[in-house]
């Protein structure tokens, strides 16, 4: 540490240090940024052995024609769907088969096609609500989903009188979360950037003080993206989308954490010498170390999340531990170094001049120094008990599985969706699917008709079940043996 702290304050050094990091955020201007790659790593999220993941790769690989992003209009019109404003949705039907056959569309429900009585069964029983599915291609871009799900509504607005149309299921909250996210790095970046001004200049009243943090962030953001997109170009792993976001966060907090650190130290030491290299190199000598152990300490804390079984958690793992890496060479190299430069000016208006009184000393903050040193086990006891009191709280804790519930009230594919939980079973809306498996192909006979035909009987007697799609087995039996296809 004593090695580091000559180093970064040394005359000739800290112009080298500022050039060098300028030099590779430059340099990695060439490479790609993180943006790029980041993936929503969806079917990915869980572990291969999970029973889900591995009925849905069996169900891909028997059923493969029934692979596609599924969208799902809803129409809903208050006063009802009937005979009379069928043509309406008519419009939409068929100008959707027309625009986007064979495009974006796997496959549509012909709804303009049917007659009277079949479009009836499309309805809720209150006849407020009718659903149709609309499958698009699974190998789509984002981009392209977002365009068809947005050009469909606009139609929709041109001609539906009746009612609305509320797009929702897979493809619906994919568009409107590309919509949400579009602009939320940027909202975010300069929010942020606000709010750091803001709390250094009212907190420190000196505007370089505040600015110095954010050109060492500028810097160490440019470093971050570019070598995250380097991993990410290359395959050594995926960067899921929402965790830029959190890198931004991560890198603003510490950045101007370890920041705090150095100017806080180096202003003291400002107050004891003239030569503000000298000053400087005291300053290092005494943070470098609460630093490194700092950063130390949630670089190991990212590694951890390898360990999880939830995809997007493994993928914050790398993302996050080569942020916090960086933003520690930077705490021990940039940050000094860009102070050094600038000197006592950072400090502008209240510049620390040789022999100045110190601040004087906080009652409250100094009693609480000295009970805290004096009385270690105590104090530590006191904390540990808050947080035990604290922790208690965890057995209250009610968890929720409805990622819908956490987009706005507002967005389109949520409101659809909830009226379609309004109108019909939830589990139409989103079924659950049981793979039944036999190695000699489906021909049954008399006994194992019996084992489905109760095993049909449980599923319809549990709690949350509404019906299941398997026939009675007396409709299946033919002469004693049957192929069964669901």
């Amino acid at each position: 540490m004593k090695n580091i702290a000559t180093f970064v304050s040394n005359r000739k050094w800290v112009w080298l240090i500022l050039l060098v990091w300028v030099a590779v955020a430059g340099a990695l201007s060439a490479a790609p940024p993180a943006n790029d790659y980041k993936v929503n790593t969806g079917e990915n999220d869980l572990p291969k052995e999970a029973q889900s993941v591995i009925a849905s790769e069996k169900v891909n690989e028997y059923f493969p024609e029934d692979t596609g992003f599924l969208a799902l209009l809803v129409f809903h019109n208050e006063n009802g769907w009937s005979e009379e404003n069928f043509a309406e949705i008519d419009q939409v039907s068929q100008w959707i088969e027309e625009e986007f056959a064979l495009e974006t569309i796997e496959s549509t429900v012909p709804f303009h096609h049917f007659p009277v009585p079949v479009k009836e069964q499309f309805r809720s029983e209150d006849q407020s609500t009718l659903v149709l599915p609309v499958l698009l291609f699974d190998s789509l871009e984002m981009s392209d989903v977002n365009e068809t799900v947005v050009d469909i509504e606009d139609f929709s607005e041109t001609v539906l009188e009746s009612g609305t149309l509320m797009i929702t299921g897979p493809a619906g909250i994919a568009s409107d979360t590309i919509a949400i996210f579009s602009n939320a790095d940027l909202v975010l970046l300069f929010s942020t950037i606000v709010l750091v001004l803001l709390l250094l200049i009212v907190i420190y009243r000196s505007p370089l003080l505040a600015v110095i943090p954010l050109v060492a962030v500028a810097l160490v953001y440019q470093v971050v993206d570019r070598v995250l997109g380097i991993f990410a170009a290359n395959g050594v792993f995926e960067i899921e989308a929402q965790s830029l976001s959190i890198v931004m966060i991560l890198l603003f907090g510490a950045t101007t954490d370890y920041s705090l650190f150095v100017f806080s130290r180096f202003r003291e030491e400002l107050r004891k010498r003239d030569n503000k290299h000298e000053a400087m190199e005291e300053a290092v000598k005494e943070v470098a170390e609460p630093i490194f152990f700092s950063g130390g300490t949630v670089f190991a804390a990212m590694l951890v999340l390898l360990l999880a079984k939830y995809g997007p958690y493994q993928n914050f793992a790398p993302v996050f531990a080569i942020t916090i890496a960086i933003v520690l060479v930077a705490g021990l190299t940039l940050i000094p170094a860009l102070f050094t430069l600038v000197g006592r000016r950072s400090f502008w208006p209240f510049i620390p001049k040789v022999g100045e009184k110190t601040i004087e000393k906080n009652r409250f903050w100094s009693a609480i120094g000295r009970f805290v040193t004096k009385k270690p086990l105590l104090a530590g006891g006191l904390v540990i008990v808050f947080l035990l009191v604290n922790a208690l709280n965890l057995t209250n804790a009610q968890y929720s599985f409805n990622i819908i519930q956490s987009f706005p009230e507002d967005m389109k594919s949520r409101i659809g969706f909830e009226q379609l939980e309004e109108a019909f079973p939830a589990g139409e809306l989103a079924p659950v699917t049981i793979l039944i498996e036999k190695e000699t192909g489906f021909t049954f006979s008399e006994e194992e008709l019996t084992v489905l035909d109760q095993l049909n009987r449980q599923l319809i007697d549990l709690e949350g079940v509404n019906s299941t799609t398997m026939p009675e087995v007396e409709e299946l039996r033919v002469d004693g043996d049957m192929e069964l296809r669901l």
